[in-house]
């Protein structure tokens, strides 16, 4: 909230005091708003109401306008301000509804300021959230990589993962390059669990890379060492924030291709797969059944068009994907990633990417 120098304010300078009172109060109600959005208690597709929040923004412009303010609580009002016109924007873009750019852009002049003042730091999130208003919104790559870069310079997990993956597949403004793509994933590695299951998404990331594109020398390690690396950071991220799945299964699921491809498959991370899908149904015991030979291609396919998420498709088609160019059939490649391409999110745009990423046998 705003610190006592504004409510000393409130006393100086009566005439303002309503505008004083309102500024506080709204920035009490838009930090709530982001702690419960955080938490899981919004979903922004359903639960957000843009004119309301478009009504605590007026506010604060009123504030930053009538009221002469500290540095510190100008840029408190600015990482607030910069906050709730981003989410109202990808709210917007959510709901399949024309987002105002005016505020994508107000957004990114408040973020820029803070970083122009050297405030940045009372937005932790300040340089990954403009990259993605950049990136998705005005849809200018070189200035999203550019946020992104920044960002990931000064150690933020998310960038370190953009610039990784970007880096990996030539995505987010980011040209491909498999070198850059590792001194990115091993760093976020080194995080751990400090951004939940990023340590081990880059661990699984550098397993793909040393298996598939015969890069080990240069990942530092043996691909299955990266996966054996990835499925302990997983524990340890469950086991720091219980009820997170970050994807163990998929995980395993995705050493057994790995091991194919490499002509090392033992059943070692489909029995994996296996124990940890017991009792289950659904996209990943589909993609199982599959690698175990207990059902077919076609039904696979089908079972996987089922699922109602669109997220649940992309990770499934991933597996079908990879599965299928391993084996040498392009036909089934081909119907994979035309299903990717037709999902909307950018998360399955880089999973197409992966597909597109993964050779086919010669012959």
């Amino acid at each position: 909230m705003l610190g006592a120098g504004l409510f000393a304010l409130l006393l100086a300078l009566p005439a303002f005091a309503g505008t004083l009172e309102e500024l506080n109060e709204s920035l009490g109600v838009l930090n709530r708003f982001h702690e419960d959005r955080a938490a899981g208690r919004i979903d922004l597709a359903s639960d957000g109401d843009p004119d309301r929040l478009l009504g605590q923004v007026a506010i604060l412009d009123a504030g930053l306008a009538r009221l002469d303010l500290a540095p510190a609580d100008v840029a408190l009002v600015r990482a607030v301000r910069a906050e709730t016109l981003a989410t109202i924007a990808f709210m917007q873009q959510r709901r399949g509804q024309a987002v105002e750019l005016a505020n994508v852009r107000r957004a990114l002049a408040d973020i820029d300021d803070l970083f122009a003042t050297g405030f940045h730091a009372i937005y932790p999130d300040a340089g990954f959230r403009a990259g993605e208003l950049a990136f998705s919104l005005l849809h200018d790559d070189r200035r999203a990589r550019r946020y992104f870069r920044d960002c990931a310079e000064r150690g933020h997990g998310a960038c370190m993962n953009v610039a990784a993956v970007g880096s990996q597949v030539g995505a987010r403004g980011f040209r491909r390059d498999l070198d850059r793509a590792i001194y990115w994933h091993r760093r976020v590695v080194e995080t751990g669990t400090r951004f939940g299951c990023a340590g081990g998404f880059s661990a699984r990331s550098l397993a793909w890379i040393a298996a598939l594109h015969r890069q080990g020398d240069a990942a530092g390690r043996d691909w299955a060492a990266w996966l054996d690396q990835a499925v302990r950071l997983y524990a340890s991220a469950a086991e720091a924030r219980p009820g997170v799945d970050c994807g163990t299964a998929t995980l395993h699921l995705t050493g057994h291709l790995l091991a194919l491809a490499r002509h090392e498959a033992d059943g070692r991370w489909l029995r994996g797969a296996e124990r940890l899908l017991d009792g289950q149904e659904g996209r990943l015991v589909t993609a199982l059944r599959l690698f175990q030979e207990r059902t077919t291609w076609e039904a696979a396919l089908a079972a996987s068009d089922r699922e109602p998420e669109e997220a649940q498709h992309c990770g499934v088609y991933f597996l079908l994907g990879t599965w299928s160019r391993l084996q040498g059939r392009a036909d089934r490649a081909a119907q994979v990633e035309e299903r990717l391409a037709n999902l909307q999110s950018e998360s399955c745009r880089l999973t197409a990417l992966l597909v597109e990423g993964v050779a086919m046998p010669p012959g």
